[in-house]
């Protein structure tokens, strides 16, 4: 009989203890496991959240991605190395480039100093083309007309009747 009294003297202590006082004490353990509502709850938060691992995996997975992460951003580095070196060499290949259009100058107008008759007879030569031009003119009958080609939009007018008499042959 005495473990009877002591089981009833057990739920009458618990009885006597409200609910909070009940749920701050509890521990799940073997004898009573975790309630089904927090297992059902927990089931809930992983199907929403997709894990299907246990912490240990999912701790390894977050490592493998930050080990990724740090191997992107030295890659990105690298080009952006990569680019800053490109860049640099585009402006020494440009300033090279500079530097040889002002030595090119420099030598025509040096070369025109030197031969500044060279640049006086080209600059003759179309006013002797001219005057001949003029020259050819002024003789009759030995210069065609000039005529310009017509241009995309003056076309003349396509002809309705042949010129064989199409009218003569309606009358």
């Amino acid at each position: 009989m005495s473990s009877t009294t002591a089981t009833t003297t057990t739920t009458t202590t618990h009885n006597n203890m409200t609910d909070e006082e009940l749920d701050r004490d509890w521990k799940p353990n073997g004898r009573r496991p975790q309630s089904t509502i927090a297992r059902n709850f927990s089931q809930e938060l992983m199907d929403i959240f997709r894990i299907d691992k246990d912490i240990t995996d999912l701790d390894d997975q977050v490592d493998k991605r930050s080990v990724s992460a740090n191997a992107n951003a030295k890659a990105s580095a690298t080009i952006d190395i990569d680019l800053d070196t490109r860049k640099q060499e585009v402006d020494k290949k440009t300033s090279e480039l500079e530097a040889l259009e002002a030595r090119i100058r420099e030598m025509e107008e040096k070369l025109k100093s030197q031969y500044p008759a060279a640049a006086v007879g080209s600059s003759a030569q179309p006013s002797q083309i001219h005057t001949q031009t003029q020259h050819v003119k002024s003789r009759p009958g030995t210069m065609r007309q000039s005529q310009q080609a017509p241009g995309s939009g003056a076309m003349p007018p396509t002809p309705i009747g042949s010129e064989d008499g199409d009218r003569e042959r309606g009358h």
